[in-house]
C-alpha cells in the first residue's frame, strides 16, 4: 500500500495520541491514584470495570499494532528531559499570569497578600527554570 508521508504523520500523530491516552487508561485501570497538593485523583472504576477496560485497551492496541505493521508507522519516542523542558516552556506564561500585576483584572487584592503571592510565585518560576537548566544539562 502507498502512503504518502503526509498521511503517514496524520496517522501516526492521531494513533499516538490514542495510545498515549491507552497508557494514561491503562494506569488507571490498575489502581492509580494521584494524591499531590492540588492534583488529586479519586480512582472510582469498580473491579468489574477495570478488568474489562484492561480488556478493551489490549483490544485497541491490537488495531493499533496491526495499523503500525500494515502501514509501516514509526513510532513517536518521548524523551523525558525533552518533555519536562517543554512543560517548563509551557508553564512559565501561566505563572506569570498569577502575579497580582495581572490579577488585577479581576479586581484589587489586599496589598500584603500581593506581596507575598508575588514573591512566592517568583520563587516557583526560579525552581521551574532551575528544573529546566537541570533536564537540559544532559
Amino acid at each position: 500500500m502507498k502512503l504518502s508521508e503526509r498521511h503517514r504523520r496524520s496517522i501516526t500523530t492521531a494513533l499516538t495520541h490514542l495510545d498515549r491516552s491507552l497508557c494514561e487508561f491503562e494506569q488507571w485501570a490498575k489502581g492509580r491514584e494521584i494524591q499531590s497538593i492540588l492534583h488529586v485523583e479519586k480512582n472510582d472504576l469498580s473491579v468489574s470495570q477495570r478488568k474489562k477496560l484492561l480488556v478493551k485497551i489490549k483490544q485497541i492496541r491490537g488495531v493499533i499494532l496491526n495499523l503500525y505493521d500494515t502501514l509501516k508507522l514509526e513510532k513517536n519516542t518521548q524523551i523525558a528531559t525533552a518533555a519536562i523542558w517543554s512543560e517548563c516552556a509551557a508553564l512559565r506564561v501561566p505563572l506569570i499570569e498569577i502575579e497580582t500585576k495581572y490579577l488585577a483584572r479581576y479586581g484589587d487584592m489586599p496589598v500584603e497578600l500581593a506581596a507575598q503571592l508575588d514573591a512566592k510565585i517568583e520563587d516557583i518560576i526560579k525552581d521551574m527554570e532551575g528544573v529546566s537548566t537541570l533536564v537540559k544539562a544532559q
